[in-house]
Formats: C-alpha cells, sequence, structure tokens
C-alpha cells in the first residue's frame, strides 16, 4: 500500500508536532490527577487489605468463641435461623482471596503503566530527535510518535478502570 505523496509530505512536514506529543503527554501524566501516584494505590489497597483480614479475623473469632461452648454439629447450624458459622466463614475467605488478587493487580497494573509511561516518552524523544536528524524517515517518525500516543492514552484508561474497581471494592466491602 503506498500512500497519496501530498499524504506522505503532510506527515514529514508536520514530523516534529507529533513526535512531541508522547514526550508531553508520557511526562504531564506524573504531574496530573488522571494518573494517581503508585504510592496512594499502594496505601489504599493495604488499607483496604487490613480492612478485610479484619473482617475475617472477626468471623474465625466467632466460630473459636462458639467452638468452646457449642459441639461440631452445632456450629454448623440450621439457616437461616442458626448460622452455618463454618460456611459462612469460608464463604468470607475465598470471597477476600478474590479481592486480595484484584488488588494485588490494580498495583501492578498502574506500577506497569507508570513504567509504560516513561518508556514511552523516551521513545518519542527518539522520535523527536529522529524527524530532526533523518529527513528521509519523517513520516514514519510521525506514524509512531502517533501510535506511542495511542499506547499511552489506552494505558491511561486502563489504569481509570482499574482505580474504579478499586473504588468499588471498598465501597462493596
Amino acid at each position: 500500500m503506498t500512500w497519496p505523496a501530498s499524504v506522505w509530505n503532510a506527515l514529514s512536514a508536520a514530523s516534529f508536532y507529533p513526535a512531541l506529543v508522547p514526550v508531553v503527554f508520557g511526562t504531564l501524566n506524573y504531574f496530573k490527577v488522571w494518573l494517581p501516584n503508585e504510592d496512594d494505590v499502594r496505601r489504599r489497597c493495604s488499607a483496604h487489605r487490613e480492612f478485610l483480614n479484619e473482617k475475617i479475623n472477626k468471623a474465625l473469632s466467632r466460630i473459636l468463641v462458639q467452638a468452646t461452648s457449642l459441639r461440631a454439629a452445632d456450629l454448623r447450624g440450621a439457616p437461616p435461623k442458626e448460622p452455618d458459622l463454618i460456611a459462612d466463614h469460608t464463604t468470607e475467605v475465598f470471597r477476600v482471596f478474590r479481592i486480595h488478587s484484584a488488588l494485588d493487580a490494580t498495583e501492578a497494573t498502574l506500577h506497569r503503566t507508570h513504567t509504560l509511561l516513561l518508556v514511552t516518552a523516551v521513545m518519542g524523544v527518539f522520535c523527536l530527535v529522529g524527524a530532526f536528524v533523518l529527513a528521509d524517515l519523517r513520516p514514519h517518525f510521525t506514524i509512531a510518535a502517533l501510535l506511542i500516543f495511542v499506547l499511552q492514552a489506552c494505558s491511561v484508561l486502563r489504569v481509570r478502570g482499574a482505580l474504579k474497581r478499586l473504588s468499588g471494592y471498598e465501597s462493596e466491602t
């Protein structure tokens, strides 16, 4: 596929501006509110983990308190009048494990995105320098810079989705 000469020449003439976009966008993400600080998210996830662990501890404590005064069969209860303490605890443990995994994934997503933005900003610098030095390849650098920007924007949107899920976990439990 060959592009018309007018499009190719326009890409060549404007190659400096698109090459600046990934550099500017990649560095702005470290200073703007649409991408949170890693330490802030780590603190939120840790606080939520502690909250969930405390819920598990309370459920286990209820079982242990009941175990001293009841037989093992009584701990299983007869729902809905008498709660099944063992089943309730097991269900809660599995739910907490799932949320713990999701919190780990949120932290990993944010860390990978920060790293990706740094790498893509450096790639944007290379596109800018390449556009200055290699005039024949300017259209290629323009296309590369625009693709880098799309990658940056998608990664920021992914983090926003992960933070929305984190907020959902915080309000759900």
